[in-house]
């Protein structure tokens, strides 16, 4: 093979990937900004509030 063709096949990319970062994680980030007490009681109701009105973005199984 010519060399000015450049190479075909499989290799790896010249440059790493990004890393991973999950969607929503950041600075700004509510669970960032509220970190988790072992000695706080999780106020349920709060976390429930509005469940009736939840749809998710994607249909179950």
């Amino acid at each position: 093979m010519a060399p000015e063709t450049g190479h075909k096949g499989h290799h790896r990319p010249a440059k790493a990937p990004a890393p991973y970062k999950p969607a929503g994680a950041g600075p700004d980030d509510w669970a960032s900004r509220h970190p988790l007490d072992p000695e706080q009681k999780i106020d349920l109701h709060e976390i429930l509030d509005g469940i009736e009105s939840y749809r998710p973005r994607r249909r179950g199984w």
